[in-house]
């Protein structure tokens, strides 16, 4: 839009774009170069943005803890859906091709052409592991924004949404938490390792 005046309701709108992308991790060239825009447009508009932002930082730390809680709850959907979708049931298309070399060798060989056998398999999802890591982290992410991250507590919740994720998947209850516990005991190595 160069010589154009942006109107109050799409400067608004364009601000909204940049802050989103900036919250997520975009750089300032990536996010010129996506919205069409020059450097110094958007090096202004971030400026802009980051004045507002400090502004608004007056708030408490009350209201903190609500917006990171909305994060880690947005956070906890998506990794559920993802976990969800890996359990669906999926089909694979193989197909396999035979090829017949040439009758002749040379300039003007003819090709002759293969067969090609094509079959569906299908396969149950078996569920992506990551995304239940996923999700135990959101659960413990939440339990210390509210200050119930004792260990008893935690198990019991994910005990109940396993059991919850069971019932409404079909699979067997303790598979799912044997796989949960699997998690843990790598996750529990993971940071002992770490720590010695």
């Amino acid at each position: 839009m160069p010589g154009k005046q942006r109107t109050r309701h799409q400067v608004a709108a364009d601000r909204a774009e940049i802050a989103e992308m900036l919250h997520k991790g975009y750089r300032l060239m990536q996010i010129a170069h996506q919205l069409g825009r020059s450097f110094q447009h958007v090096q202004h508009d971030i400026a802009a943005i980051e004045k507002e932002w400090a502004q608004r930082q007056v708030g408490t730390v009350e209201q903190w803890r609500t917006r990171q809680l909305d994060e880690v709850a947005e956070l906890k959907r998506v990794y559920w859906t993802t976990w969800e979708r890996s359990l669906k049931i999926k089909q694979l298309l193989l197909v396999e091709e035979t090829s017949v070399p040439p009758l002749s060798a040379g300039p003007r060989s003819i090709r002759m052409l293969g067969r090609r056998k094509t079959a569906i398999r299908i396969e149950q999802g078996d569920g992506n592991l990551d995304a239940l890591r996923g999700i135990q982290w959101c659960m413990e992410r939440e339990a210390k924004l509210l200050g119930i991250d004792d260990a008893a507590h935690a198990d019991q919740e994910l005990r109940r949404m396993l059991r919850k994720l069971a019932d409404a998947s079909g699979m067997d209850y303790d598979a799912l938490v044997g796989k949960a516990e699997q998690i843990a005991e790598q996750r529990w190595r993971a940071t002992a390792s770490e720590t010695d």
